[in-house]
């Protein structure tokens, strides 16, 4: 069975941590952590998230 974990990433620069900090150690920018659930395990299920620091239109 698959084991779910969370980790909090920040949205600009990328550094991850366990938990939720108000200000990145990494970058130094203020409440840009977000939680993201990553699944371990032999599960096929796992999804893998593309991060671009440019808007990108979306299609109709």
């Amino acid at each position: 069975m698959a084991k779910v974990k969370s980790v909090f990433v920040c949205q600009n620069c990328g550094a991850q941590s366990p938990k939720w900090m108000g200000k990145c150690a990494s970058c130094g920018e203020w409440n840009s952590y977000v939680e993201e659930l990553i699944t371990s395990g032999n599960s096929s299920a796992q999804v893998n998230y593309k991060r671009s620091s440019k808007p990108e239109k979306l299609q109709k």
